[in-house]
C-alpha cells in the first residue's frame, strides 16, 4: 500500500535519515514543507494520508494549530516529533483523534516500521520494552574492526542509548559490534550483540568542539547476539 506522506521540517542535520526512510517508491510518497503555513496553501494537489510534524519542543501553543489542522484535514493522521515536550502539552494530545506523539529522537525506532504499525492501526508513540538507567563501559567495533570506548546511557531489552567520545561520525543504519560486561550470573562474563545505529547526535559541548573533542550520542537497536 503506498503511503502519501507530508513531512513538515526545518532543515537540519537529522533531516537526511528521515529522508532515507522514504525513499522506497514502492511504500511512500511524499512532499516536504517548511511550515504549517506551507501546507495549508500547498496540499491541494497532495491529498496526504499522514502528516509528521517536527519540532525543536512541543508546547501547549502548538494544540489551537493542530485544532485547526484536525478541523480542516479530518481524516489524516499526524505524528508530532520533538526532541522536547511541556508535560502538559503532551498530556493534552491524548484528547486529540489520531494524533499521536513520538520523541525526536530518542524514542523512535524506524520511522518506515513505525509506519507500518500505524498502517495496521497500532499505536505509534509507545515503546515495546521499558527503558532502565544503566552505567558501566561499553566497547562498539565498527565493521573494519577498530574499537571506540562509550558508556551506557541507558538500555532497554531490544536497543540502548551510548555515549562515545569520537571525531568520528556514525551513519544510521551502521552495523556495530556492542560489547560490554554482563550484569548477570558469572561476573566477569563478556556480553556481545550486534546493533544497529539508529540515531546519532553529536553531544559535545562549546568548550569541547573549541577543544577538538566530539561527542556523539547514538541510539542503538540490537539485531543479533553472539
Amino acid at each position: 500500500m503506498l503511503t502519501r506522506i507530508a513531512l513538515v521540517s526545518r532543515p537540519d542535520r537529522d533531516l537526511e535519515w528521515i529522508r532515507s526512510e522514504f525513499r522506497n517508491p514502492v511504500r511512500f510518497t511524499y512532499r516536504e514543507f517548511l511550515s504549517m503555513q506551507e501546507v495549508l496553501h500547498g496540499l491541494i494537489d497532495f491529498p496526504m494520508d499522514l502528516m509528521l510534524l517536527r519540532l525543536p519542543q512541543f508546547r501547549e501553543a502548538h494544540l489551537p494549530m493542530l485544532h485547526r489542522l484536525r478541523g480542516k484535514f479530518q481524516k489524516v493522521s499526524v505524528i508530532v516529533m520533538a526532541g522536547e515536550a511541556e508535560p502538559r502539552a503532551r498530556a493534552m494530545l491524548t484528547g486529540l483523534e489520531r494524533i499521536s506523539f513520538l520523541a525526536d529522537p530518542e524514542e523512535r525506532r524506524d520511522l518506515s516500521a513505525m509506519i507500518e504499525r500505524w498502517q495496521r492501526g497500532q499505536p505509534v508513540g509507545l515503546r515495546q520494552h521499558a527503558r532502565i538507567k544503566r552505567e558501566g563501559e561499553v566497547i562498539l567495533t565498527d565493521r573494519l574492526g577498530k574499537p571506540y570506548r562509550a558508556r551506557f546511557l541507558d538500555f532497554a531489552q531490544m536497543g540502548a542509548r551510548v555515549v562515545v567520545e569520537s571525531l568520528r561520525s556514525f551513519d544510521h543504519r551502521e552495523a556495530l559490534k556492542v560489547d560490554y560486561a554482563s550484569t548477570q550470573g558469572d561476573p566477569g562474563r563478556r556480553q556481545v550483540l550486534e546493533a544497529r545505529v539508529v540515531w546519532s547526535k553529536d553531544s559535545a559541548g562549546f568548550v569541547d568542539s573549541l577543544r577538538g573533542v566530539r561527542s556523539r550520542t547514538l541510539g542503538l537497536r540490537f539485531v543479533a547476539q553472539y
